[in-house]
């Protein structure tokens, strides 16, 4: 599954109804409407001989039921596949190892460039303070750190907030030893490769 996919729910791809349609949706304010209420649109009832505005809020109750039990079948499915990074023990030490690994990878992937630690440094500030703010979803983790570097100066480097947000990502894994898809053998001994540096 793509990242992020559980941020946007079968209901939130729903087209805008128009006026004649009646859809239902939740995690709104809106009062529900109840088998027997008169719809307010008068359009309905003359659409299809026979068609009234109870059969089409009929159709709608069973509309939002069926997108309800997709959107909770999307949740647990995520649920069941999200990787979790585990507590860490030592903030100091891990905000280290971040700002440290990501200068690593950048000066060694392209030149030795003073940008790159500052880049470091913003890196590990976001990852350590959403840590501590309880996140441990990989998932959450990258995207709030590709978003929350959209304010650090990249002009001198050679990439971008989310490349760096996903290069976390993969060293995360392979830290934890799960494996990882279409990374090369160089990203594979990345970690080693930087202790050894140090």
């Amino acid at each position: 599954m793509a990242l992020g996919a559980r941020y946007l729910s079968v209901l939130e791809r729903v087209q805008r109804p128009s006026k004649e349609t009646l859809y239902f949706r939740t995690g709104t304010n809106r009062p529900r409407l109840q088998r027997g209420d008169v719809c307010a649109s008068s359009k309905m009832s003359s659409s299809k001989p026979g068609f009234t505005s109870q059969h089409k809020l009929n159709l709608g109750m069973q509309k939002r039921n069926r997108q309800t039990r997709l959107r909770v079948a999307s949740d647990e499915a995520y649920e069941s596949t999200a990787i979790r990074l585990e507590p860490i023990e030592n903030v100091e030490e891990e905000r280290r190892f971040v700002a440290g690994v990501v200068k690593f990878w950048l000066n060694e992937e392209w030149a030795v460039l003073d940008c790159h630690e500052a880049i470091g440094e913003a890196a590990a500030e976001v990852y350590v303070q959403q840590r501590l703010d309880g996140e441990d979803d990989l998932g959450s983790i990258v995207l709030n750190l590709g978003g929350e570097l959209l304010g650090t100066d990249f002009s001198e480097s050679f990439i971008g907030p989310f490349e760096v947000a996903n290069k976390l990502s993969e060293i995360f894994m392979l830290r934890m030893g799960l494996e990882v898809c279409c990374i090369s053998d160089d990203d594979k001994t990345l970690i080693e490769r930087y202790q050894k540096s140090l």
